[in-house]
């Protein structure tokens, strides 16, 4: 995602546009306009310098899930692992997490992009319950 400065840019609309493009996150453009407005509203809140700073200091220099895949293995507890089945920057991640940890399964939202909570909430509280019913 890239942002450009200028006269008359406003950079929260172009950060925006193209956060709704991208492939994990797309499906949630294509919802009811009332969850997307509200998706919109709490990224609108963030400042672009503090969006900046979250992906430079936070997102650059913490370890890879690859990296943590032997601190993961000393999970003991059963694990539940959700993705959504468009959220293709994740599916690589869940494979490690769920190869990792002892106990654990991956759960996929059907239809569902990075933001499986807002977009198919009935699915995912059916998987969640389900886990926790077979956990019982």
């Amino acid at each position: 995602m890239a942002c450009a400065v200028g006269p008359g840019f406003a950079p929260e609309v172009a950060v925006f546009r193209d956060w709704s493009r991208a492939p994990c996150t797309n499906p949630l453009a294509a919802r009811s306009n009332s969850t997307f407005s509200s998706s919109r509203a709490l990224i609108r809140a963030n400042s672009v310098p503090g969006v900046a700073h979250t992906a430079r200091e936070v997102l650059a220099k913490r370890k890879s899930i690859n990296a943590l895949a032997p601190r993961l293995s000393a999970l003991p507890v059963r694990t539940l692992v959700v993705i959504g089945e468009k959220d293709v920057a994740c599916i690589a991640p869940a494979s490690v997490m769920t190869s990792a940890i002892p106990d654990s399964r991956l759960a996929v939202v059907p239809g569902a992009g990075h933001f499986n909570n807002l977009e198919e909430p009935a699915a995912l509280n059916a998987l969640i319950l389900a886990f926790l019913n077979a956990s019982s």
